[in-house]
Formats: C-alpha cells, structure tokens, sequence
C-alpha cells in the first residue's frame, strides 16, 4: 500500500480521464442519437405536410370534376359559387386558385370563341395563337383576379411540359401535376417557379375504361394553378430556423429541376465552411412523378439541440480529472504531513515521556481541579509517595495549608488567562508527616479553542537550602547581638576603666608637684603615671581596633596636654588621647559633665534597650554616622528627646550619656 502511494494521483488522474471520455461518448452518441432522431421527424413531417396538401388541392380538383358530373352544364357563376365555398384564402393558403380548362378541338375553336364573347368578354381569344389540332382553353379561374385574369383563354396544351401532364391525366384517368413551369400569372417581380395540378374530366355517360375511350370521352381538366413559394409557405407557416432544404421535381439534385429552395427563399446565408451536422434526401413518387427532397441541418439546429452541451461535457470532466488530480495530490501531501507530524509527535512524546519520567527534578500533569494526572520518579522521591498513592490524590492535599491560599490564586489567574505562568515556594507534606520546602514552576496547556486541558507542573526540593537560609539569618542574628555585646564591652571599659585611670593619673600628677617628696615617693608617682599611661594607650588600642573593624576611625582635631589637664582641673574627667595624637571626639565639650537632667534620663528610660545600647557603643567608639542615624530614628518616636539629645550637655560624652543612661535604668526600673 505504502509503494501505492506516490502513484495514487496518476492513477486518479488516469481512472477520471477514463470515465471522463467513456460518459462523453456515451452522452455524445445519446445526444447524437436523440438529434438524428429529432432530424428525420422533423424532415418527415415537412415532406408529409407538402404531400398532404397536394392531396388537399387534389380533392378540390375532384369536387370540381364532381360538380361538371352532377350537373347538366356548369356556368361561369355556378364555378365560382362552388370555389367562394372552399375559402381558399382561409383554408388553403398558398393556392393559387381553381380553375377549368376546356377541351377543343379545331372545328370547335371558333364557335367557343364567340360563346365566350357573347358573355361579356368581347377580347377573348385562345393563347397563343396559331393553328393546331386540340386547343385546351382556360375559361373558369377564381379567384377571377387581375393575376388569374391574365391565364384566361391561354391553351396550356401548347406548352410541352403543361402537355405531357394533361396527356398523362387524360390517358389515366388520375390526377397528374405539371412542374416546373412559370405561370402565366407570373409578372417581372417576385418571379416564383410554379407546377399545375390536373384532374381530367369526361363527358357524362360515356364509357372510360380504356385510354382510347378516356381520350374520346376528354371534356377538360379541373386544375390548380401553384406559385410554389406560396404554396410552401401556405404549408409551413414559416421556415424551420435550424432545418433547410430543397424540393426537385425530378429523382436527382439537377438545377433545371429545382422547384425551391429554402435558404434562397428567406435570404439566409451559411458561414463559410459550414458543415451540416445531418444531411439527407427523401424521394416521394406522387401524382406520376418523382418528388426529391434534400434537406440539411442549420446553425441552429446544433444550438437547438445543445450540441456544445457534449464539449462543455468533456471540458468539465477534464477540468473535474484535474481537480480530483490535484485534490489527490493535496490529500497524498497532507498524509504524509500527517504521518510525518504523528511520526515527529511519537518521536517528541517518547522524548517528553523519556525527559518526563527520568527528569532530576519532580514532573507531573495536573487537571484543572488539581488532581494529578501523571507523575515521574523524582516527584514521589520528593514527595515520599509511591506513583499510585500519588495518582490517588490532588495536590491541595499535599501543599501547607498555609501557602495552599497563595498556590490556588495564582492558579486561578493562570486558568484566566491573566498570567502564562508563575513560580513560587511553597511546603508540602511528605507521607511521613515531614515539611519540606519545594519551589514550583507552574504553566497551563490549552487545546486549539483555548479550554484549559492540564497544568505542567516542575517541582525542584530546596529544603535544604532553605535549612541553610534559616541557619544563616540565626548566625548573623547571633553575630549582630555578639557585636552590640562587644561594643557595648568596650563602652563600658572606656567608663569604667578610663575615668578612674584619669582621676588616679590627676592625681598622681598633683601629688607628684609637692615638694615634701622624696626621690622614692616621686619614683613611685612616675611609676603609676607610667603605667597608667601604658593601661590608657592599651585601651585606646582596643577602642582603635574596634574603629578599625567598623572603618571608622576618626583622626584628633586638637592635641590634649597633660599639663593641661593638670592646670585645668576639669580636664581630670575628660578622655585623655592617646599618644598618637588621636582623640575620640574633636567636638567633644571641655569642662565637667553637667549634672543629669531628670527628664532626659525618663524619656532615654522610654527608648527601646537595644537601641540604647547602640546609641552607647557608637558614643563610645565615636561613630558619628552611627550617632546621627541613631538620633534620626528617636526622631520619630520622640521628638522632643531628639532635641534634648541633640543640643544637650552630653554632646558625645561617654560619661554624661552614661549618667543619663543609668539613670534612664533606675527611672524604667522604678516604673
């Protein structure tokens, strides 16, 4: 079948031509069949109507013959009496008239011409003139007309091929026909050929069985003179439009015989090399000779019988052959597409059910109401589910009821088409009751007129990131609270082991000036200034280490003298610096702290703790960035503490912040 194939539009192409040329055989020989048919009716009903008519006039013939027998002698008006009777005008159009004509013989010539005279016709003479032994004179003719008066008194005996019809008509006692002859009717215009019916008729009583009695017993001939167009045009009404033919008066097509002709009659012209579709010729003895009738078809004919109808048969096959040729070729085309898609969609759905089922990460179909249509290996791994319990379930099931209100949104959207896809994390419940954490790519697959058919679904197991995540907020939350621990250590070093160092260096200095020492005592002075300076630059290493961790060591503005602070006694609680020259705070206030203010310390009590202590180490560290920012988040909360803190006596001062802030303690412990 596979190897049939290619060939089956030829083979449809071949079939159709086939049966294309069979039925416009068949349809061509039918319709040439039924025309031929049509053809020799239609030619056999001209002919029978020409021959009957002929048989009309000749029963009018007879009535006149039978008139002359019943009557003793018929007169002039007796004849037209009987011919007004026939109506020929009405009935018989065509006819030219009825007439009779007598037979004479030379004695009797004369005395039949002034019989005649004697009825009022005082020109009458036989024509033609001359001699001759039998005259046959017409005296009756109706209608008696100006062209039928011009046949009176001619002897139609004297023309030989008038003359051989009565002789035949006398001799056998039947009716003869005369043709082709001009009538003497006929004027210079519209000359048509002519033909004269004869019936013979014989004197009452006598006997007729023989010629020779017939020709003893001849009184004249009842006849018919015939102008033939007319008298055909009287048959027919009209020419056939799609028929034409041609009468003879003789057994063969010879011009000298040709009586009409039905072209030349109503001026029709054939096409050149025009080729009648039917010809025949139809031979009828009547009246003692042989009629010829040669007819052909016309132009119209074909059209009449829808000729074309078996070329547009042919044409309309072809065109079909080559349509169902051409919708074979599509058809073939289409099936090969076909197979090769249903090929490509086998080889993709076995690389998708490969990919599926083998994929690292969990896969699965699921319906729009959420149960699972199909899942792979590594979605029950994750899950904790075997395929069946899976396929059992929906994924509502599986999810944590407090992520199930998020996951069915954006599914929601998703089947609304508002979104194409999303991507979210979310816990679900494995078979053993554990939670873990899987992060899920969801898209929806739609067929060809957009109803929703399944969702796609990844799933990838990220609890153990997530784990690392919780791990890594824990340590740097330990880390954070470690470092406020520290700064808050080394803020409460620098008061509580600077201030006595500076009150004991003070006063080292003071005792060293009086003079009632001796060189012991002064050593031993020296000695605790020395040292204590040695416990002041290592504190003030620790505090620059701490800067240094934070980037946020300061350079000194002024350099403090201890001499200074000897002379100057309020130097003694001021932080000394270090003997590199650097200082804590180049604004740092000079003089004694101020004595607490009772309604700062309250509102510091207010502030939350860890704030506070952030607010001490950055003092004690001398961050001023850290300073600042800390004030601007007290601005919102307090304002009036912000100002307070921002213009207050303290202005950086570890030690007068500490003061407030210990009173701050005492102010939150007794509330």
């Amino acid at each position: 079948m596979t190897r049939i194939m290619p060939a089956l539009p030829y083979l449809v192409l071949a079939l159709s031509l086939t049966m294309t040329l069979i039925f416009w055989n068949l349809h061509d020989a039918g319709l040439k069949e039924r025309a031929s048919l049509l053809y020799q009716d239609k030619t056999a009903e001209i002919v029978s109507r020409i021959i009957r008519r002929m048989q009309d006039h000749e029963v009018i013939l007879r009535g006149g013959a039978g008139l002359f027998n019943a009557s003793q002698a018929v007169d002039r008006e007796a004849w037209r009496r009987y011919v007004a009777t026939l109506r020929l005008g009405e009935n018989f159009p065509g006819i030219q008239g009825v007439g009779f004509s007598q037979w004479l013989t030379s004695a009797e010539k004369e005395e039949h011409i002034r019989a005649i005279r004697a009825e009022g016709f005082p020109d009458y003479a036989i024509r033609p003139a001359g001699d001759r032994p039998v005259y046959t004179a017409i005296i009756y003719l109706e209608p008696f007309d100006w062209r039928n008066q011009r046949a009176f008194g001619f002897d139609m005996f004297a023309e030989p091929v008038r003359r051989l019809a009565m002789e035949q008509a006398k001799d056998s006692g039947e009716t003869s026909i005369a043709a082709k002859v001009i009538l003497v009717q006929e004027t210079e215009r519209e000359v048509q050929n002519g033909m004269l019916i004869y019936v013979p008729l014989y004197r009452p009583g006598l006997p007729t069985e023989t010629v020779a009695q017939r020709r003893q017993a001849i009184l004249g001939f009842s006849y018919s003179p015939i102008r033939i167009n007319d008298f055909i045009h009287g048959v027919l009404g009209q020419m056939p439009p799609d028929i034409g033919f041609e009468l003879y008066a003789a057994d063969r097509e010879e011009p000298e015989a040709l009586m009409f002709d039905s072209l030349q009659a109503e001026g029709v012209t054939l096409p050149p090399g025009y080729a009648p579709t039917f010809r025949n010729r139809i031979a009828v003895e009547a009246y003692g000779r042989t009629w010829l009738f040669s007819f052909k078809t016309l132009p119209d004919f074909a059209q009449a019988m829808n000729a074309g109808s078996s070329y547009t048969l042919l044409t309309g096959g072809l065109l079909v052959s080559l349509l169902l040729t051409a919708i074979t070729f599509i058809l073939l085309a289409g099936r090969n597409r076909a197979l090769a898609s249903a090929q490509a969609m086998a080889e993709s759905e076995a690389r998708f059910k490969g990919a599926f089922q083998h994929a690292v990460i969990g896969m699965a179909l699921v319906s729009p109401a959420g149960a699972w249509l199909r899942v792979n290996a590594s979605l029950c791994a994750i899950l904790g589910y075997a395929e069946e319990e899976l396929l059992a379930m929906t994924f509502q099931e599986v999810t944590h009821p407090d992520d199930l209100a998020s996951d069915l949104s954006q599914t929601r959207r998703l089947l609304a088409g508002e979104i194409d896809s999303f991507v979210m994390e979310k816990r679900f419940f494995r078979k053993n009751a554990e939670v873990i954490w899987g992060r899920i790519a969801i898209s929806l697959v739609r067929d060809g007129g957009g109803t929703p058919l399944y969702f796609v679904a990844q799933t990838e197991n990220i609890d153990e990131r997530k784990r690392a995540e919780e791990a890594l907020v824990l340590a740097k939350e330990q880390a954070e609270a470690a470092n406020r621990a520290k700064s808050l250590f080394l803020a409460n070093m620098s008061h509580e082991v600077r201030t006595p160092l500076n009150a004991i260096q003070g006063f080292a200095q003071i005792l060293g000036r009086d003079p009632a020492l001796n060189p012991s005592q002064r050593a031993s002075l020296a000695s605790i200034v020395r040292n204590g300076d040695y416990l002041l630059s290592l504190i003030n290493n620790i505090l620059d280490i701490a800067r240094n961790e934070g980037d946020r060591m300061t350079r000194p503005t002024a350099t403090a003298a201890l001499d200074e602070g000897v002379a100057d006694p309020n130097s003694w609680f001021r932080p000394q610096a270090d003997d590199g020259g650097r200082s804590r705070a180049g604004d740092a206030p000079t003089g004694p702290p101020a004595p607490p203010d009772a309604d700062l310390a309250a509102r510091l009590a207010a502030c939350p703790p860890a704030w506070r202590a952030d607010l001490r180490a950055a003092v004690a560290l001398g961050d001023f960035e850290r300073i600042n920012a800390l004030l601007d988040q007290i601005r919102d909360l307090d304002s009036a503490l912000f100002g307070m803190l921002a213009k207050s006596a303290f202005a950086y001062d570890l030690e007068t912040f500490t003061l407030l802030d210990s009173q701050s303690e005492e102010a939150r412990s007794l509330s």
